[in-house]
């Protein structure tokens, strides 16, 4: 098993995540999948989007989007760029249940996986 993969599978331990993606930011390439992954959305569709909230928080004056969080019937799927020192920008990709998931306990769950991920 590769060590992206290993990564995405850490967060399948967090509560409620259905399913966990890596995504290159700059060519729109997922580096591992873990969990249902036919709950993910397209890998090139999160750059898009990601892209999108950018522009959004540009145009508010604010120079970084730290995540951003799309609510549907079943689920949370929020999308943050993780640093990646000496690479291009990654974005963690996490899809929670929303009828099992408490948002902000699951999202500071997220932050001590990517914190232990970082050198």
């Amino acid at each position: 098993m590769s060590s992206t993969a290993v990564s995405t599978e850490r967060y399948l331990s967090c509560d409620g995540v259905l399913a966990a993606m890596l995504v290159d930011r700059a060519t729109g390439q997922a580096h591992a999948r873990s969990g249902t992954v036919s709950v993910l959305p397209d890998p090139e569709h999160v750059t898009d989007s990601h892209q999108t909230a950018l522009d959004l928080a540009v145009a508010s004056r604010e120079p970084v989007v730290q995540e951003s969080v799309v609510t549907t019937g079943g689920h949370y799927v929020l999308t943050r760029a993780v640093p990646s020192p000496g690479a291009d920008e990654i974005l963690l990709v996490l899809v929670f249940d929303r009828a099992r998931t408490n948002l902000a306990l699951a999202r500071y769950q997220a932050d001590e996986h990517t914190a232990a991920l970082l050198p």
